[in-house]
C-alpha cells in the first residue's frame, strides 16, 4: 500500500463518500480507519476522508460478489413465479366447482364447498406468503410484481386447459407469451435498489403519504361498492370494478408492506406484521368471493393488468424507484408489453372496439336514413330488401330473393368483421332460427357441416361411416337432395358461404 491519501470533503456528503468508497468492490481505494491516521478519540464527524490506495483485489472475490447477488435477484425472481402459480391453482379450484355445477349439474354438498373453500385460500395463502418472501429478501416490488402476475397467468391458462374449464383462443395463448416474454426482461431492467432502505423517510416523503392515503381511501370505497354490488348478475360492469379494486389494491398494500419485513425491527415491525395480516385477510376473502361471484375471464386479466399499473406507481412514488432505474424507457415499455399481454388475453374486455361502436350509434340516425358505419348503412339495405319483400318469408321473384341475400349476408358478414355481432349474439340467432324452423335432421346442418367446417372435411376423410351415419338421420327426401358424399370428400374451404354467395340458401 502506499502513502495514505487524505481527501477532504463538506461534512454533509461525508456519509455518501464514505458508501461511495465502500461500494468500490474492484476498484483502487479503500476506506482507511481513523485509529491508523492517529485520531483516536476524535468525534468521527471531525473527521477528513482518508482514502489509501490498494493493490486490485483477487478477481474471484468479485465474481463471487456478483454471483451472490445474481443468485440473490435470481431467488427472488423464482420466489415470485412460484407464489403466481400457487395463487393461480388456488383460483382454479373454486372455478372448477364452479364449472361443474354450471356445466354437468353437479351438486356439491356443504362439505365440499367448505372443502373447495378452504383449498383456494390455503393455496392463495401459500402463494402470498412465498411472494412476500421474495419482497423480504429484496426483490423490488415492481420488478417481482410483474413475474409473479406472468406466472398466475401462465398457471392460469395451464389449469383452465387442463382442467377443461375454458379453451384457451390463439389471442389467449399469445397473450400469454407476450406477457412472460415482458416478465422475463425485468430481472435486468427492474429497479436495482440498495440492500438497506430507510424505510421511515421514504413513507414520510409527501408524495409518498399522498399516495398511501389514496389508496386506503380507495380500498375502503371499493369494498362498500364490493357489498351494494354483489348481489348484481356476473355481467354487472360495477360489481367487476369494485372486486378488481378490492383485491389489486390490497395486493399492491401488502406487498410493499412485505417488503418492511427485512427492513424493520422491533416495534415498527410487529406493526408491519399487522397491517399485513389486516391487509392480508381482506384480500384474501375479496378474492375468493370475486373467483365465485364474477366472471373470471374477464375479472383475472383486468385484475392483474390494473395491479401491475398500480404497483409500478408505487414503486415510484413510495419506494423511489425512478432513482435505481438505468434504463428507464426501455423499463416503461416493458410495463406497456405486460399491459398489452394482459389485454390480449381479455377476449371479451375491447374497450376500445366498445368505444366505437358507441360512438358510431350516437352518431347515426337510421329513421332519417343517416348512417355514420358501414355496419349501419347494411342494416338500412337489409330494411330496404326486406320492405320489399312486403311480409313474405319466401320471396318468389328470383331479383328480389337474391337482393334480400345480400343485404342479410352484409349484415352478418360486417357485424361478425367488425365486432358489432359477437360469437354468443350469433348463436342466439343460429337458436332461434332451429327453434323456429325445428331442430331435428336437417338437410341444410348436414351440407354446412360437409361443404364449409373445415374440420368436419377432415374428419370424413378419417371416418366416412360417421358421415353416412349423419346422412342415415335424415329423410329419403332430404337425403336426395344432398349431392353424392364423394364429391364433398375433398373438402371446400372453411366458410365458403360466408365469403360468398355460391352457394345457395335454401327456400322451406
Amino acid at each position: 500500500p502506499m502513502a495514505p491519501l487524505r481527501v477532504r470533503c463538506p461534512q454533509l456528503l461525508r456519509a455518501c463518500a464514505l458508501a461511495a468508497a465502500a461500494a468500490v468492490v474492484g476498484g483502487d481505494f479503500a476506506p482507511v480507519p481513523p485509529q491508523r491516521l492517529g485520531l483516536r478519540g476524535v468525534p468521527v464527524a471531525e473527521v477528513d476522508i482518508a482514502l489509501e490506495r490498494h493493490a486490485p483485489p483477487d478477481a474471484s472475490a468479485g465474481a463471487a460478489v456478483g454471483a451472490i447477488a445474481g443468485g440473490s435477484r435470481g431467488s427472488t425472481v423464482a420466489l415470485s413465479g412460484l407464489g403466481g402459480f400457487l395463487s393461480a391453482t388456488g383460483a382454479n379450484v373454486m372455478s372448477w366447482s364452479e364449472h361443474q355445477v354450471r356445466t354437468a349439474g353437479r351438486r356439491w354438498t356443504r362439505s365440499q364447498n367448505m372443502l373447495f373453500a378452504l383449498a383456494c385460500t390455503v393455496l392463495n395463502l401459500m402463494g402470498i406468503f412465498i411472494f412476500a418472501s421474495a419482497c423480504a429478501m429484496g426483490g423490488a416490488v415492481a420488478t417481482v410484481m410483474p413475474v409473479q402476475t406472468g406466472f398466475f397467468l401462465l398457471g392460469n391458462m395451464f389449469w383452465q386447459i387442463t382442467l377443461r374449464i375454458k379453451h384457451y383462443t390463439k389471442n389467449m395463448r399469445l397473450g400469454t407469451l407476450v406477457l412472460l416474454c415482458a416478465v422475463a426482461q425485468l430481472g435486468g431492467l427492474g429497479p436495482k435498489e440498495p440492500t438497506h432502505l430507510d424505510v421511515m423517510a421514504l413513507l414520510s416523503a409527501p408524495g409518498a403519504i399522498v399516495w398511501t392515503a389514496s389508496l386506503v381511501a380507495l380500498t375502503a370505497v371499493a369494498v362498500v361498492a364490493s357489498y351494494v354490488y354483489w348481489e348484481r348478475p356476473q355481467e354487472c360492469l360495477m360489481k367487476l370494478c369494485s372486486f378488481t379494486a378490492v383485491v389489486s389494491l390490497t395486493t399492491v398494500i401488502g406487498s410493499s408492506v412485505s417488503k418492511c419485513f427485512g427492513l424493520l425491527s422491533g416495534t415498527s415491525l410487529v406493526a408491519a406484521f399487522g397491517i399485513y395480516l389486516v391487509d392480508g385477510f381482506f384480500c384474501m376473502g375479496f378474492t375468493v368471493l370475486a373467483n365465485k361471484g364474477c366472471d373470471v375471464s374477464v375479472y383475472i386479466p383486468l385484475q392483474l393488468s390494473s395491479q401491475l399499473v398500480i404497483n409500478m406507481f408505487t414503486g415510484l412514488f413510495v419506494w423511489g424507484d425512478a432513482a435505481y432505474i438505468e434504463s428507464p424507457r426501455e423499463y416503461a415499455l416493458v410495463y406497456v408489453l405486460c399491459m398489452m399481454g394482459v389485454y390480449i388475453l381479455s377476449v371479451d374486455l375491447d374497450i376500445t372496439g366498445r368505444s366505437v361502436r358507441k360512438w358510431q350509434v350516437n352518431r347515426s340516425m337510421l329513421s332519417r336514413r343517416d348512417a355514420r358505419s358501414k355496419f349501419f348503412a347494411k342494416m338500412l339495405q337489409l330494411s330496404d330488401a326486406w320492405a320489399a319483400a312486403q311480409g313474405n318469408r319466401v320471396v318468389a321473384d328470383m331479383t328480389q330473393r337474391d337482393v334480400c341475400t345480400s343485404a342479410l349476408h352484409g349484415v352478418l358478414q360486417l357485424g361478425t368483421e367488425e365486432e358489432h355481432i359477437s360469437k354468443q349474439e350469433l348463436l342466439c340467432l343460429v337458436r332461434r332460427l332451429l327453434h323456429e324452423h325445428g331442430v331435428g335432421p336437417s338437410a341444410a346442418v348436414v351440407r354446412w357441416l360437409e361443404e364449409d367446417v373445415e374440420t368436419y372435411g377432415w374428419y370424413m376423410k378419417r371416418d366416412p361411416a360417421f358421415a353416412d351415419s349423419l346422412r342415415g338421420a335424415l329423410s329419403a327426401d332430404d337425403r336426395c337432395t344432398l349431392p353424392a358424399l364423394h364429391a364433398c370428400e375433398d373438402g371446400l374451404p372453411a366458410g365458403r358461404m360466408v365469403d360468398n354467395l355460391q352457394v345457395p340458401l335454401r327456400q322451406h
